[in-house]
């Protein structure tokens, strides 16, 4: 009926799965690391006391926690 070899697959997937995990753990961290510093960053900016500097970063902060509710 059909040439396709499932065996492929089978030999494949432990090996596949090692990778894909390994790649969202790599991608996890750099993005908890990313939003860390980032985080940090625009907390910095809404202490400051350059009016413009805090005002840029509070209407960054509080555009992108009215993003939800905007999509919803």
């Amino acid at each position: 009926m059909s040439d396709f070899d499932f065996d492929v697959i089978h030999r494949s997937l432990g090996y596949l799965f090692l990778d894909g995990m390994v790649f969202t753990l790599k991608l996890t961290l750099l993005s908890a690391l990313g939003g860390l510093v980032l985080g940090t960053f625009l907390a910095i900016c809404r202490l400051s006391t350059n009016p413009i500097l805090s005002k840029v970063s509070g209407i960054y902060v509080n555009t992108l926690r009215a993003l939800p509710l905007i999509l919803v």
